[in-house]
């Protein structure tokens, strides 16, 4: 969604700028970064596990979220009436927050998956990986993208930022039930060796923080892993694009974003009326996404049919290869190639399957899209946590 980009760092600039900006130049830049995100999202999806930002052809998917919207819709911001839980979060650390954007700029706000009562947070009898339940949070002013994703005993939340000086970053905070399991958090892809590890004490316990340098065709990136209670590993992964060495104070800072303190449920916009015999549902994602007055929302599931398993995804239809080829199945018609499947929908809005490794067969994916329905009911009342049932 490079166009969400791009709106984002103009609003940044034309609020910032004392004199003559070159725009393009900057833009160029941030569209390059995306492009990346998603090279980067599909290459941890080949991994094994679920991510929200997928490839076909061009396909970029996410997670559907709002407030009374049908799933991809763009929804008015109403952080007031999404917001839901204690008023005041709990911080994952004890460093003041970052800067937040500049006010025409696009925040994801308040938007977030449902509330679970009921439900403990980490350190209070929680733990992550499962039951699709997100403990993870960050208290981001600055955020334009937030992905939640749930995992087999791990769970990951990617935020994209634009900083005061609309430098364009991301970071990713990983939680599992041990620090080896840390690595199947983030689906495998291995970080630059550190130039620097330091032990550091962080909300009052023992952290490792270390920085590495740019290299050629990557970001420069800084981590801080440490236990908040027993039982749970937390590490946060600072990528920065535009300088050769993530600072330790911009790590430290970033860290004290994060909460554990709600727990909220993944649910999608979306069911499947067939699916191959066996087919379960393993794990889900939700993506919020900034724009200037609003914010967009998608979902997703990954499913498992034997030993094969595939995402099924709902995004914006401007990011589908639409070049074919293309089969009917039921009057619709579905984009059919290399066992993915596209089908586009109501307008501006889309889904796709994305094939794991193995994957069900081309004919098995095409009709699973040629059987797909989104509901049109309001968030949460309508959606649903597996769609399968």
């Amino acid at each position: 969604m490079n166009t969400d980009i791009d709106e984002t760092i103009r609003a940044a600039l034309h609020e910032r700028a004392d004199g003559d900006v070159h725009l393009e130049g900057l833009l160029a830049g941030a569209t390059r970064l995306g492009k990346r995100r998603r090279r980067i999202h599909h290459a941890l999806v080949a991994g094994g596990t679920a991510v929200a930002v997928l490839a076909v052809g061009g396909v970029l998917s996410a997670v559907p979220w709002g407030t009374a919207a049908a799933p991809g819709v763009d929804t008015a911001t109403q952080p007031s009436a999404a917001t839901t839980g204690p008023s005041t979060p709990s911080r994952g650390g004890s460093v003041s927050p970052l800067p937040a954007l500049p006010s025409e700029a696009a925040a994801v706000g308040a938007f977030r998956p449902p509330y679970v009562a009921a439900a403990k947070p980490l350190g209070q009898g929680g733990r992550v990986g499962t039951g699709q339940l997100l403990y993870l949070d960050a208290a981001d002013p600055a955020a334009v993208r937030m992905t939640w994703s749930t995992g087999q005993r791990h769970e990951s939340l990617t935020v994209v930022r634009v900083s005061d000086a609309a430098a364009f970053s991301r970071y990713e905070v990983l939680a599992a039930d041990t620090e080896q399991g840390l690595v199947a958090a983030r689906r495998g892809e291995p970080l630059p060796p550190p130039v620097s590890t330091e032990p550091v004490t962080f909300d009052g316990r023992p952290a490792t923080l270390r920085l590495s340098d740019r290299v050629a065709g990557r970001q420069s990136y800084g981590s801080l892993t440490w236990q908040p209670a027993p039982g749970t590993w937390v590490q946060v992964v600072l990528h920065v694009d535009d300088q050769p060495q993530t600072e330790r104070s911009e790590v430290l800072a970033t860290a004290g974003l994060v909460r554990f303190d709600r727990v909220r449920r993944c649910v999608v916009g979306f069911r499947l009326a067939w699916t191959p015999p066996g087919t379960r549902m393993t794990d889900c994602s939700f993506e919020a996404v900034g724009r200037p007055g609003r914010v967009a929302t998608y979902s997703g599931a990954r499913l498992a049919t034997g030993g094969a398993w595939w995402w099924v995804n709902t995004h914006n239809r401007a990011d589908l290869d639409t070049s074919g080829p293309f089969v009917e199945i039921d009057g619709r018609r579905i984009q059919s190639a290399k066992n993915a499947a596209g089908y586009a929908y109501s307008g501006t809005q889309a889904a796709s399957l994305s094939p794991g490794t193995p994957s069900i067969s081309q004919g098995d994916a095409n009709r699973v899209m040629g059987h797909f329905a989104p509901i049109t009911g309001d968030f949460p009342q309508a959606w649903v946590q597996d769609p399968l049932r």
